[in-house]
């Protein structure tokens, strides 16, 4: 059994059995979480949790052509791609357990709201796969 402690922004600790295994990306204490609260006999449970923390790096992948192209996730929502044109994302959040990539820049320019949604299939250490149109991308840290 897997359970993850909580503390809320007022102080409370909350704990969550996590249903589904261990959270995406492990845990550390301090670690940020995105969590999907379910229940289950009555009490509350994790249905999923995604570290939050052990998303902010840089992700790299090497493209069909050969090139490498990375997107970097940082603190506060804030992503920078390289290499991925036309897919310049500059904004990233996790919501319901899915990762959305936002192009706000570009978007502003051309009065339009782009965002890709990406399933998260893994995280680890030093590898994040992710899927859209049920196509897997997969992607090593490279910090």
């Amino acid at each position: 059994m897997h359970v993850l402690q909580l503390i809320q922004e007022d102080g409370t600790p909350i704990e969550l059995e996590l249903v589904n295994g261990p959270a995406m990306g492990g845990m550390e204490v301090g670690d940020e979480m995105s969590v999907i609260v379910g229940e289950s006999n009555g009490q509350p449970t994790a249905a999923l949790a995604v570290n939050v923390s052990a998303l902010q790096h840089l992700w790299s992948m090497r493209a069909p052509d050969g090139r490498v192209q990375s997107l970097e996730m940082n603190p506060n929502g804030r992503a920078t791609t390289y290499n991925m044109s036309p897919a310049a994302y500059d904004a990233w959040e996790l919501r319901d357990g899915l990762l959305l990539l936002h192009t706000l820049q570009n978007a502003a320019k051309e009065n339009v709201s782009l965002t890709d949604t990406f399933e998260i299939l893994m995280l680890s250490d030093d590898s994040l796969v992710l899927s859209r149109h049920d196509i897997p991308t997969k992607f090593w840290r490279d910090n």
